[in-house]
């Protein structure tokens, strides 16, 4: 779902924009994409999936990546177009915004890692 901010209350209600689809399992992290009109979003289905807005204004799935472990946290860095996905398993994914490819994995189960005001380990570890 995505959120359109007007500076005056248009209605007294709030209204839905925009539903997005697609897990199979609760999704556990959504980020809005700054100048890319997406969304990306993290899932129990240890899916992550890039949301993109269509000329008709609907968000579909423009790419998507499976991951070993259900996928706990999330953060997006706009300036190098890195996605950082914590897993339940305490491994840390990152990946390139374009593709969903892998730069690098780390696994800290032992750690917990503070990035911004993201938080990224396992939640029986924190």
């Amino acid at each position: 779902m995505a959120a359109e901010i007007h500076s005056r209350p248009q209605s007294s209600r709030p209204a839905l924009l925009n539903k997005i689809e697609g897990h199979q399992d609760a999704v556990t992290a959504a980020l809005l994409i700054p100048k890319e009109d997406g969304v990306i979003t993290a899932s129990e289905d240890r899916t992550i999936r890039v949301w993109l807005k269509r000329d008709s204004g609907q968000y579909w799935p423009s790419i998507y990546h499976t991951m070993a472990s259900p996928c706990s946290s999330m953060a997006y860095h706009h300036d190098s177009r890195r996605i950082f996905v914590g897993q339940d398993n305490g491994a840390i994914m990152v990946s390139s915004f374009g593709d969903l490819r892998m730069v690098n994995a780390y696994n800290l189960p032992q750690f917990c890692l503070y990035h911004s005001y993201s938080l990224f380990c396992p939640l029986s570890s924190c």
